[in-house]
């Protein structure tokens, strides 16, 4: 019962990468506001007790890494992803920012669209999530996924 957890805040430092030094019991982790490209190196972290993550206002065009399982908060929007990979969509998250990203919509983003209205009271921000690129299908830009 007493665990406690660490509140890692590396927001607004113009930071490229994931810091290599992350405490093993960071419970929320704070990157919003940076130059992050990917999230790849967080998957060298035991982030079992993640629950937290904003890596808003930054430029990932890939996750690159899975969610730990314990994740319930993950704020991902203004950045650069066009894909939302089904294997993103853990039971387990509450609450998603997606808006304001770059998303593609064709055959390929039915799942996400589906994962939209499955989920819509979990996604803060599920009306302002609109297709950005659209394959040969210009009637959908800007509309909402």
């Amino acid at each position: 019962g007493n665990e406690f957890f660490v509140r890692v805040d590396c927001s607004g430092r113009n930071i490229t990468q994931v810091p290599d030094n992350l405490p093993e019991k960071v419970g929320e982790l704070h990157l919003q506001n940076n130059l992050l490209s990917n999230l790849i190196k967080l998957e060298r972290h035991s982030l079992a007790h993640l629950k937290y993550l904003d890596v808003e206002r930054n430029f990932i065009t890939d996750i690159g890494f899975y969610f730990p399982k314990n994740l319930e908060i993950v704020k991902l929007a203004r950045n650069n992803l066009t894909r939302f990979k089904s294997y993103y969509a853990l039971p387990t998250i509450l609450s998603w920012t997606l808006s304001d990203n770059p998303w593609i919509c064709d055959c390929l983003t039915v799942d996400f669209w589906k994962f939209l209205n499955s989920e819509s009271k979990k996604i803060l921000d599920v009306n302002s999530v609109i297709c950005s690129q659209t394959e040969g299908k210009p009637k959908l830009y800007g509309k909402i996924i």
